[in-house]
């Protein structure tokens, strides 16, 4: 067979078999699972370390069992699963592969001796038994890779294997089952892992398990080197025929047989029409057929319409039964699968395919099309008024637009309303447009409006609302105010008058004006406002107040913004320093012809000396008093000196009359007086 056309078969034998002529040796080690490095003495790890190179590749640790277990839960053939020996050897191996909604899964991965080779046709081979009292499952297999696979969960590997045991449930407990497949390697494959790789959804559980845990023993994994499967004739036949029930039997054995459904019997009896295929394996070699089956006894109720037709005038009704099926009769006497009705009356017909019969009858009915009607014409409506339409319930079917059936309706509110009267042979629809009139809604806006100075409000009503009336007489929609005041405006149908009014307020640009730059003295402060104004403030510090309070020098400004406009305006304020006094020094005396010149030393001031003149100094020729006074806006000081002139001649003074004693002896010494001034 091409390899295109056979990629993976998947096979059970309760026997020794072989998959074509084996060419190879077992690829894989320790493949009875009795080469062990200790004991197994606990649950799950380091169960497959056991029996080397075998190791879990996920968080799930399956069980080893051997004769050498210390532990009895670990035993062979007794353990705490069940009781089993092994097929061959001293051990096997347990995993959970189904967990009942929880996609419990464990695993076993070993490297094979060497890879597969590519397009290289392998068997492979292992044995299962389910362990008492778990659940037979559908799904387990075997799948290889070219890295070993790893997932840090319990969940399943979510891989396609190329081996699936394919054969039913699972459920062996007394013996060993044997799943056996080959697949053409796609080459470089050289890990091989057992196990369930599907879902609890996609894994079909054997009926009546109370446990709902599968837990399935594992033995003696052989993978060789095989030649391709070949085709095995098998004819079911092309079609077949019974009343009851048939038996479909391919007349061959020693195959594995696998029906549609499941089932795995040699032969297959069936009691409903359908197409049935078969699928037998011997190994891998394997052949597919399939038969269609007619069971006479179940034919369906024959069926040639409803109960009661209407046929309209001119029109016909045609009858098409399977051809397939024959001995019909009508109720004329005439056999065939069709049959056409162009008049009222009563119709039947049979059908007798040996086994069983079944007929069915019609009756035909003659229908006019509905005639033209007329729902009015279109009108107004005021609120609270009804308008009430009513017709024949004989007339057809009903539909009104909102897909009421009624033959009588009911309008109070306005619309389209339209209706259509049908029956088998026709429809007439007609429509009718209802104005509601309610006393006019009648809206110029806000209540309260602003206008500026310079602009216009324009107000507009709906002339479609009825007749409008403004407060200066005029009906056109569109009314124009340019003064403020309070507006009134009317608008009248045949159902009465509705109102409206507006407030217009004139508001003006903001005027801001904070005042002139201005200078303050030290410690004074300056509150900033510009009442009389509406709007946001915005100061240039970003703050919202209406006023503003300075305390230091510097450039300020107001915004203000409103309805009509803008306005901004700044103030420059500035720091006097406080008055310095003057000091002209401690009063002082000259000599005849000196003099001096007194400075103020006080920056930033005004000067007024003794003679009212005002310059920042003063020079002194003759004795006097002298006084400066300094001033600025921010206070004044004052200061005065004495300035006086002496003669500075030496003067010689001796004591007038000096008592001596005899003996005794005195020193006269000069004493010359002499004034000596210094002035800065």
């Amino acid at each position: 067979m091409p390899a295109t056309l056979l990629k993976s078969i998947t096979c059970i034998l309760i026997f020794s078999v072989t998959c074509g002529l084996l060419t190879g040796q077992n690829l894989v080690p320790n493949y009875s699972f009795d080469t062990i490095s200790a004991c197994p003495f606990i649950y799950g790890f380091p169960g497959p370390t056991l029996a080397p190179p075998w190791v879990a590749p996920t968080d799930g640790t399956p069980d080893y069992f051997n004769v050498c277990a210390t532990n009895p839960q670990f035993g062979v053939p007794a353990n705490y699963v069940g009781y089993q020996y092994p097929l061959a050897g001293d051990g096997y191996f347990g995993m959970i592969s189904y967990g009942s909604g929880t996609n419990l899964r464990e695993y076993l991965t070993a490297p094979l001796f060497q890879p597969l080779v590519a397009d290289t046709w392998y068997e492979v081979s292992f044995y299962i038994n389910l362990a008492n009292p778990h659940c037979g499952i559908n799904k387990f297999g075997a799948y290889f890779s070219y890295i070993q696979p790893y997932l840090n969960n319990f969940h399943p590997l979510n891989f396609d294997p190329q081996v699936e045991a394919n054969q039913g449930f699972l459920n062996d407990t007394v013996g060993w089952e044997l799943v056996i497949g080959c697949f053409q390697a796609q080459g470089g494959e050289q890990y091989i892992t057992l196990g369930n790789f599907y879902t609890d959804a996609e894994t079909q559980v054997e009926s009546g398990c109370g446990t709902g845990i599968a837990y399935l023993l594992i033995e003696n994994v052989t993978v060789v080197e095989t030649t391709e499967p070949e085709i095995i004739p098998l004819d079911l036949g092309g079609s077949a025929s019974a009343c009851i029930s048939y038996l479909i039997d391919p007349g061959i054995s020693g195959y594995t047989f696998l029906w549609e459904d499941g089932s795995t019997g040699p032969t297959l009896e069936v009691d409903a029409s359908g197409t049935y295929s078969l699928t037998i394996t011997d190994g891998c070699d394997y052949g597919i057929d399939s038969i269609e089956v007619t069971i006479l006894s179940t034919l369906d109720p024959i069926d040639i319409g409803p109960p009661q037709i209407i046929l309209c005038d001119g029109d016909s009704y045609t009858i098409t039964l399977d051809p397939a099926l024959s001995d019909y009769e009508w109720q004329d006497g005439t056999n065939g699968p069709d049959y056409i009705i162009t008049a009222a009356g009563i119709y039947s017909v049979t059908l007798n395919d040996g086994c069983s019969e079944v007929s069915d009858v019609i009756e035909v009915m003659a229908l006019a099309p509905p005639a033209p009607f007329d729902l009015g014409d279109n009108q107004n409506l005021c609120q609270g008024d009804e308008l009430n339409i009513l017709f024949d319930p004989l007339l057809g079917d009903f539909i009104w637009q909102d897909n009421s059936t009624t033959s009588t309706y009911t309008i109070s509110t306005g619309g389209t309303y339209s209706l259509t009267i049908s029956n088998m042979c026709g429809m007439e629809t007609d429509e009718i447009i209802i104005t509601s009139l309610d006393i006019p809604d009648v809206s110029l806006g806000l209540d309260n409006q602003i206008m500026c100075a310079w602009e216009i409000i324009e107000l507009e009503l709906d002339p479609s609302l009825g007749d409008i009336l403004w407060p200066d007489g005029s009906n056109g929609p569109i009314f124009q105010i340019t003064q403020p005041g309070i507006y009134i405006a009317y608008i009248s149908n045949e159902c009465g008058t509705g109102s409206d009014q507006v407030n217009v307020t004139f508001v003006e640009v903001p005027v801001i004006e904070l005042g002139p730059d201005t200078i303050l003295c030290t410690g004074d402060t300056l509150l900033l406002s510009s009442p009389g104004n509406t709007g946001v403030f915005q100061w240039q510090d970003n703050s919202q107040n209406d006023t503003f309070f300075v305390t230091s020098p510097g450039l300020y400004a107001l915004s203000i913004t409103n309805f009509c406009g803008s306005e901004t305006d700044p103030i420059l304020v500035d720091y006097m320093p406080g008055i310095i006094a003057p000091d002209l020094g401690p009063d002082l005396s000259l000599c005849p012809g000196e003099q001096i010149t007194l400075f103020a030393n006080t920056p930033f001031a005004n000067y007024l000396w003794q003679d009212l003149s005002s310059a920042d100094s003063f020079l002194v020729t003759t004795a006097g008093t002298y006084t400066l006074q300094v001033s600025n806006s921010c206070g004044q000081e004052a200061d005065t000196i004495v300035i006086s002139v002496h003669d500075n001649s030496p003067q010689v003074i001796l004591p007038d009359l000096i008592s001596l004693c005899q003996g005794d002896s005195v020193t006269l010494d000069a004493q010359i007086r002499k004034r000596e001034l210094s002035l800065e």
